[in-house]
């Protein structure tokens, strides 16, 4: 590992591990089995509260490929997987639907956006900083 690749990766575990401090970000199951066991994978290091929790099991798996000891969630007729989770679709229309929130409404200015848009719409901290940065856009738009 070149010093310039340890350092980016010293700085991006000190980030994540501020950010689950201060609350931003919190462990999730395995996203490829649901386990609770999880450690973080972060992809980009440029990016360090975007986290994949992973297992010891799924973390070997490259991208793409189904883990093989993950069973496959169905889907029932309203579109959410049997566990209750919403799917994927259903998260952006919540994100875009936060995202409108934060541009248009008297939120309580005094406090941090991301705490107040995951109790709202309960939202992740990833998906609460995406739909920060999708407000900033309907804001400069209307500008």
């Amino acid at each position: 590992m070149s010093a310039s690749v340890f350092t980016m990766t010293r700085w991006a575990r000190r980030c994540l591990k501020q950010g689950m401090n201060l609350g931003i970000v919190e462990p999730h199951p395995c996203e490829g089995c649901g386990a609770h066991d999880v450690f973080a994978h972060q992809p980009d290091l440029n990016r360090p509260l975007i986290v994949k929790w992973l297992c010891a099991r799924c973390e070997p798996v490259p991208p793409g490929a189904v883990c093989n000891h993950a069973a496959p969630t169905p889907a029932d007729d309203e579109g959410r997987s049997m566990s209750g989770a919403p799917t994927t679709e259903q998260r952006s229309d919540t994100v875009s639907a936060a995202a409108h929130w934060l541009a248009t409404s008297d939120r309580d200015k005094a406090r941090a956006a991301v705490p107040q848009v995951r109790e709202k719409f309960g939202l992740s901290a990833a998906e609460a900083v995406e739909a920060l940065r999708e407000s900033r856009l309907i804001l400069a738009r209307a500008h």
